[in-house]
């Protein structure tokens, strides 16, 4: 009778831990990077394995996934750690995107296995790291959205009101000294060949089809010349624009290019005109 009933207690016991063991099966969560990715940056990927019980229950392999054409991805790291009770198999990947645009990172797979269904495995001459017909942990493919990065031009924007003080700064030095009846012309606090030359790059990003940066290089150069308050409208579209495009990511048409161009051009004729007087 007591025999009969250890015999009871034992298949209980079994039947216990092949719930747990079932139960405490690795799974695969996904951790994107919380800013955006950029043109020819690093986006971090970081996917984590986890499960409860023995830190030794299960092997976890590196990840698999199907190479992409808008970037370049690299297994940076992996590591594992016992983090809040539960043990963690993290692989860090880092995508490196070519161009702006919408995408989907691929599926990435994870193996995993006990140890000791691995025995007869390495007994065996391997053919390759990971053995063959073991469980797969999945994640599906991630929505990437790649956007430039808007904090060089905020950085910009700061650096236009500082030469927009400078340029008042002349004008005001320059009318006085008008004024007094001099026929000194002070020089002006921009160099108007620089703004010519930012005209070129502008030309030069268009053609590469870089619209942000062409949007860009003609709001600086419209900054950088001393405008009346009506022209001052002029960069703070061209600004407002590559914003615009730096977000969408959409091409602006031939015309709207074009309309941009002339706009900062007749401003530089403008002052080249004044400075001549």
């Amino acid at each position: 009778m007591q025999s009969r009933s250890l015999v009871t207690y034992a298949l209980a016991v079994v039947a216990a831990l092949a719930g747990c063991a079932a139960w405490a099966e690795p799974k695969l969560a996904v951790t994107p990077a919380k800013q955006p990715a950029h043109p020819d940056q690093p986006y971090r990927i970081v996917y984590e394995a986890t499960w409860s019980g023995a830190p030794g229950a299960y092997s976890v392999f590196p990840p698999e996934f199907d190479a992409i054409e808008w970037g370049a991805i690299d297994l940076v790291e992996s590591r594992s750690e016992v983090r809040n009770g539960l043990n963690v198999v993290a692989h860090v990947l880092d995508v490196t995107p070519y161009k702006i645009g919408d995408y989907k990172f691929p599926e990435v797979r994870v193996q995993y296995a006990e140890p000791a269904s691995m025995v007869d495995e390495e007994q065996e001459e391997q053919t390759s790291d990971v053995p063959e017909d073991l469980p797969t942990l999945r994640v599906a493919p991630l929505d990437v959205q790649v956007r430039h990065d808007l904090s060089l031009l905020a950085g910009f924007g700061a650096f236009a009101l500082v030469a927009g003080g400078c340029a008042g700064v002349w004008m005001f030095a320059r009318r006085r000294r008008k004024s007094g009846g001099t026929a000194e012309v002070v020089v002006a606090a921009a160099d108007l060949g620089s703004v010519q030359d930012a005209l070129h790059r502008a030309n030069q990003r268009r053609l590469d089809g870089e619209f942000y940066d062409f949007f860009r290089e003609l709001s600086e150069a419209a900054s950088s010349l001393d405008l009346a308050e009506d022209e001052k409208r002029v960069a703070e579209k061209l600004i407002t624009r590559a914003r615009d495009i730096g977000y969408g990511g959409v091409r602006p048409s031939d015309d709207e290019m074009d309309g941009a161009l002339r706009e900062v051009q007749r401003l530089l004729t403008r002052r080249q005109e004044t400075e001549s007087l």
